[in-house]
């Protein structure tokens, strides 16, 4: 598009009478409708584009699982199309392998080949149910509902159930059940009546499955046709226990119930769910995410009273974790700094331009805003913490363009220039140089948008919100402004007939005092830093090395991603392998118990109770799962309603846990937001798995030696206790092959499944099992096999039997066993990157040599590494954007290298600001120097596009670079004014969900004071210097008898 066709829509605009209004009106309309339609969360939706593979085998080990399971299915899964990582778990009973796909990948495709590779494996052990292939699609928790009471668990579960299809009519987009085990019907068969009658139970199960069944028989025709069935099947104890299982010739039949007792139970193992001992079940409360949280939280709370009102007296329904809650209060908390930034930008306005001429350039923020709402909602975007944070970061920089239009305005106006020349003037001197400011910042964010991975979606909303308000604005400034401002200089000429009234004078002597300002000590200081132009290039390039050396000696730390305060604990523990449930149960309910009384006892210290709610779960700890496994969630009251931080609260609790025979291992820690993974996760590859094991005990032992280091664990925990059984001699003599063997043993054992089928919407087993077998070794040995001539055979004469260790989970790797050691880290101690650095110096080496394995960081560092590649590769595209605008802006080659030189000064205020305000150097921190660096070379871009136009009209050097310094100062003071102002509340914000964020607001608004000064005062030494070059290159060219070239400016 031509500047020509730009100029002309711009005076079209200017002169009509209504179309700028129009424009405004319909945009602000339109951005209410929006508003009115974007969703409200917490955090941006983030999907991480993942296939699970589920395989059940039940009473299989771990080890049987690694070998049967997972080495038969990771070799066709692993090198699929597009899979970035592949872990694989194997746990007792079951196996998981997670394929992580890259960024971008065509997700129904990627399903397809899984199941098309799953399809193709024909070698899983007989016993293996078929694998479950599941894409992860996106759902959010809104809240949890614990149902619990001193009922069975049956019963529960058909209490929980009907809240679910409660929920569901009140419009709750999903319901997902935590800690409900699947209904079973246990056949549970006499031992000596199977041996009495020569059955086994493989054969009672298959004539279970043979007669327990509904089967179509075809039509009956004739006068009119008949469907045929048989109806057989049944799910109630009493109809299967009717099952004939033998007749004999005199007529006798023996029924499943004479030989065994029939009753409704739950598959053993999973997870079970306690509260103060009582069973529990959670409901996940989730929205989809077109669903709006706090809409969806409204529907939730309406239905939940409903819910209690009908529950019987002995079940409790407490609603619990309402993550809507934090969001309604964050997102306040954001807008309501958010127009306090405003307010402040409107009175520094007024304190430095015409009234009518502040108040219209104020006005481009609501519509700036209101256009950008129209176009998040447009790209399905949300109203979030990190939208939230963009706006407010973009605040002042949205009246960036439109002051320099308004000065300008005001400038013409006051040398003479009618109200309709001034605005047109304004607007077309300052065309080009203000769509290039706009530009370069929006190139400055650039680098965000090539952050992948968690992170990046995570804070892609800041470049995108402030991309599209800074267009915004640039439009709102040359099609919207000059309207108003040619409105503004007329009635300020007609109120000049008129006495001045009193904010008026405040103003007037406002601009006297900015004028004395910078024709004394600004144009003095400008004078002197270009006649001591490379001690000023020096001083200032000192204080950039200073501002590094904060860095690097650490007085100014560094944190990856500082987290809101957590209000959420987790303890996990690994009791003795081979525990009994009971005692585990019993364990836990001691464990709850003392939570109880270190809430009750903080609240007689200090006044108040820090715990709003606490439940088990019996066999999973964190992400890992087996029988002896267990951990305690703990919600706390909100950070800003209790004096007690959580990690003194962590502290509290570990003091009160109280010895428990077979606790083996237990850890505590908070639950963090952000980008996932551990402060500390190092990964050990390499060995075999007892030396990895011996290795991450060697390293869980030294991390312990950190302060700060907490939740100290690895993922590889000890099982129960294997019992191998190797065939003899005799066995095999006698016909009896291990599968035989085998299929006697599960089926006494654990059981055999007769069959599986739909009643109503959950699916049941039904299981026959010989629980009267001796649960010791003596009666294990005891048993007696049929051989396959039908005679018996005690098991203990047919096998030997070693008894070893085992672990409880085996996890691998892109194909490798791996051994995971965690931590987290209290950064307010120790930085996590200093515990890491301090990991790999010191103690890592030595692991790798006495053990032999691998190490390899994870976790947030992993993620850190990344985002910094990313943010490095995406610095390059953005500088080289910086510097293709300003040279065809400039139409010179040197000149955009002096503007951008500057750019690295803006480090200086940020470092500068955080360590007097004592918060740490963050990532977020990083993007804001994007930003400024953005807004560096905005003002460069006025000042140096002033300097041009004084040499071009014959000025001096000199003078030109000391005077486009004075005549551009209200300018960079009033845009470095606006901008801090907009932020300047946040950065005051007390509450403790908004500290993460404080750090981007730090950089920018303290960044710009030392930006201000580097415009004023640096630039035109740089200009000196350029120009002192310029000589020195002609002066050459002179003596080697070549013409230069004139200059171009």
């Amino acid at each position: 598009m031509s500047g020509g066709f730009l100029q002309s829509i711009i005076r079209g605009f200017l002169h009509h009478r209504v179309a700028a209004n129009l424009l405004a009106i319909s945009v602000c309309l339109l951005g209410l409708l929006a508003l009115g339609r974007l969703n409200t969360q917490f955090f941006p939706t983030v999907q991480i584009p993942t296939i699970f593979v589920t395989v059940a085998w039940q009473g299989a080990s771990p080890d049987d699982i690694s070998s049967g399971v997972l080495d038969v299915m990771e070799p066709e899964l692993r090198f699929l199309d597009r899979v970035d990582n592949i872990s694989s778990y194997a746990v007792e009973g079951s196996a998981r392998i997670v394929l992580e796909f890259e960024e971008g990948a065509d997700m129904s495709k990627a399903l397809s080949d899984v199941e098309q590779a799953v399809a193709g494996i024909t070698t899983l052990p007989s016993a293996a149910e078929s694998p479950v292939i599941t894409r992860v699609e996106f759902f959010e928790t809104v809240a949890m509902l614990a149902i619990y009471g001193d009922i069975e668990e049956r019963a529960l579960q058909e209490v929980a159930r009907e809240a679910r299809d409660g929920f569901l009519n009140a419009g709750i987009d999903k319901i997902s059940f935590v800690g409900k085990r699947a209904r079973e019907v246990w056949v549970d068969a006499d031992s000596r009546e199977l041996r009495r009658l020569g059955l086994t139970g493989d054969e009672v199960a298959r004539r279970i499955a043979a007669i327990n069944q509904n089967q179509p028989l075809g039509n009956l025709e004739g006068g009119a046709e008949r469907t045929l069935r048989t109806l057989s099947r049944t799910d109630r104890p009493q109809g299967i226990g009717e099952i004939e299982i033998r007749a004999g010739p005199d007529g006798e039949r023996i029924l499943l119930r004479d030989i065994a007792q029939v009753r409704s139970a739950m598959r053993d193992g999973g997870v079970r769910l306690f509260h103060d001992g009582q069973p529990a079940i959670l409901l996940d409360i989730q929205r989809a995410e077109s669903a709006d949280t706090l809409e969806s939280m409204n529907a939730a709370r309406d239905y939940v009273e409903t819910l209690r009102a009908g529950l019987p007296p002995n079940v409790t329904a407490e609603l619990f974790d309402v993550r809507a809650e934090v969001v309604d209060q964050r997102i306040a908390t954001l807008s309501s700094n958010a127009l306090m930034g405003m307010a402040i930008i409107v009175l520094v306005l007024l304190l430095f331009l015409n009234t009518r001429v502040a108040l219209w350039v104020a006005a481009g923020i609501p519509v700036a805003l209101l256009a950008t709402f129209v176009l998040m909602w447009a790209t399905g975007q949300s109203i979030n913490a990190i939208s939230l944070l963009g706006l407010i970061l973009v605040l002042g920089i949205l009246v960036d363009d439109a002051i320099i239009v308004g000065e300008h305005a005001v400038t013409l106006h006051e040398q003479g220039k009618s109200p309709m020349e001034a605005a047109e003037g304004a607007a077309m001197r300052m065309l080009v140089p203000v769509i290039a400011a706009t530009t370069t910042t929006q190139a400055a964010f650039l680098p965000v948008f090539m952050i992948s991975g968690v992170v990046g979606q995570i804070i892609m909303a800041i470049p995108l919100v402030v991309v599209v308000a800074l267009g915004a604005a640039l439009v709102e400034s040359f099609i919207v402004l000059p309207t108003h401002l040619r409105h503004a200089l007329t009635a300020q000429e007609r109120a000049r007939s008129g006495p001045d009234g009193r904010w008026a004078r405040i103003r007037k002597g406002m601009e006297r005092g900015v004028d004395r300002f910078r024709n004394g000590p600004v144009r003095r200081l400008a004078t002197i830093a270009l006649r001591w132009r490379y001690a000023t290039v020096a001083l200032v390039v000192g204080a950039l090395i200073l501002a590094v050396g904060l860095i690097a000696g650490g007085r100014v730390q560094f944190t990856f991603f500082p987290t809101p305060e957590a209000e959420f604990v987790s303890a996990e523990m690994r009791f003795a392998p081979g525990m009994s449930e009971e005692r585990m149960r019993a364990h836990l309910r001691s464990l709850e118990q003392a939570i109880d009384e270190t809430d009750a006892r903080l609240g007689e210290e200090y006044g108040e109770r820090v715990v709003v709610f606490h439940y088990a779960r019996l066999g999973q700890a964190g992400q890992d799962r087996g029988s002896n496994l267990a951990m305690i969630d703990i919600e706390l009251t909100p950070g800003e309603e209790r004096t007690l931080r959580t990690p003194e609260v962590i502290r509290y609790l570990r003091e009160g846990v109280p010895p428990l025979s077979g606790l083996d291992e237990f850890s505590i820690g908070a639950r963090a937001s952000g980008p996932p993974g551990s402060d500390v996760d190092i990964r050990l590859t390499g060995a075999d798995l007892l030396t990895l094991k011996a290795a991450a005990d060697l390293l869980k032992d030294r991390l312990a030696d950190y302060p700060a280091a907490s939740g100290i664990k690895d993922d590889t925990p000890l099982g129960k206790n294997e019992l191998i059984l190797r065939q003899t001699p005799r066995g095999m003599a006698l016909g009896l092959d291990p599968e035989v063997i085998a299929s006697q043993v599960r089926a006494a054992y654990q059981g055999v499944v007769a069959m599986r089928f739909a009643a109503g919407d959950e699916e049941v087993t039904i299981r026959v099992r010989q629980p009267d077998r001796i649960g010791d070794i003596a009666g294990l040995l005891d048993m007696t096999l049929r051989t396959p001539s039908g005679a018996m055979v005690r098991l203990g004469d047919v096998v030997a039997i070693e008894e070893r260790e085992a672990f409880g989970l085996i996890q691998r790797r892109d194909g490798q066993i791996a051994v995971s050691v965690t931590a987290d880290v209290n950064s307010d101690i120790t930085p996590a990157g200093e515990v890491r650095a301090s990991l790999e110096e010191e103690i890592l080496p030595e692991i790798r040599e006495r053990f032999g394995v691998q190490t390899q960081t994870g976790g947030q560092a992993e993620t850190q590494g990344r985002a910094f590649a990313d943010l490095g590769l995406g610095a390059i595209i953005a500088l080289a954007a910086i510097y293709v605008i300003l040279a065809l802006v400039f139409q010179n080659w040197t000149q955009p290298l002096l503007v951008m030189a500057i750019i690295p000064f803006g480090f200086i205020g940020a470092v500068l600001g955080h360590w007097l305000l004592g918060f740490q150097f963050a990532f977020l921190s990083m993007i804001g120097l994007l930003g400024l660096s953005g807004i560096l070379v905005n003002g460069s871009i006025v000042l140096v596009d002033r300097y041009n136009e004084r040499v071009r009209q014959g000025e001096a050097h000199e003078s030109a670079a000391v005077g486009s310094s004075v005549d551009r100062f209200r300018a960079v003071l009033l845009t470095s004014l606006t901008t801090a102002g907009g932020m300047a509340p946040l950065i005051m914000e007390q509450s403790l969900q908004a500290q993460f964020l404080i750090p981007i607001a730090i950089t920018l608004s303290f960044g710009l004071a030392v930006a201000a000064l580097v415009i004023l005062f640096v630039v035109p030494a740089m200009l000196g210097i350029a120009d002192d070059f310029g000589r020195m290159k002609r002066g050459y060219l002179r003596l080697a008898g070549l013409r230069p070239r004139p200059a171009q400016y």
